[in-house]
């Protein structure tokens, strides 16, 4: 039996620096340590694609996880045509359904609490622009507070209705810390429930030593 502490440390490849904390979190809701993994955030969802297209045959002792939004697509599709037959074992993709942004909303008590909306009112995590809806949650919060965790386009017609603001992570780590449970999120989310799940199984074999055989 390995110890933990000699456990080659998973590496995590998110789309943004935004998705860094909310990653963390479920990491650790999966039962990783702190120590045991490492985030990185690849600035797009092409990134990701390219650095999965180019570990997914490599074998390696180190466990390598790969967070994308489905964006609308079948997240079946994704991992089908992103993972294909052949590929290693200790390399996994996990696809939110549809962004990373429905996980957060799926623990809607949480999501009413902290920012002390009505649970009635708080977005639903299903549908498309989970992040577009949370974001004006988060804005009208903001606003409240005089802070500027979500800011609007100076211009329109420039994409997004919404871009974070400046203390954006900072509140979005004091809502993941005070407030969000991964399982309760989980209940609501089939997508975060069969991650949970990949990431819990992955853990138990790379604490066994399995990939460093």
């Amino acid at each position: 039996m390995i110890m933990v502490s000699s456990m080659p440390k998973a590496l995590v490849y998110v789309e943004g620096a935004t998705d860094v904390p909310v990653i963390s979190a479920v990491m650790v809701a999966a039962g990783w340590e702190e120590e045991e993994y490492m985030v990185f955030h690849k600035k797009g969802g092409a990134e990701v694609k390219k650095e999965l297209r180019r570990q997914a045959h490599i074998s390696s002792p180190i466990p390598r996880i790969f967070i994308l939004d489905s964006d609308g697509k079948c997240p079946v599709d994704i991992r089908t045509s992103m993972l294909p037959e052949g590929s290693v074992e200790n390399v996994a993709l996990r696809v939110c359904d549809t962004e990373i942004e429905s996980w957060l909303l799926a623990d809607g008590a949480a999501f009413s609490r902290f920012f002390n909306i009505p649970l009635a009112k708080v977005e639903s995590p299903d549908g498309y622009n989970a992040k577009e809806r949370m974001l004006a949650c988060v804005e009208r919060y903001g606003r409240r507070n005089c802070q500027e965790f979500v800011r609007r386009p100076v211009k329109q017609g420039e994409g997004s209705a919404y871009r974070f603001g400046g203390r954006y992570r900072i509140i979005l780590e004091q809502f993941l810390q005070q407030e969000w449970n991964a399982e309760r999120a989980a209940v609501c989310s089939d997508s975060l429930s069969r991650a949970l799940q990949r990431l819990k199984e992955l853990h138990e074999r790379a604490v066994s030593g399995e990939f460093a055989r």
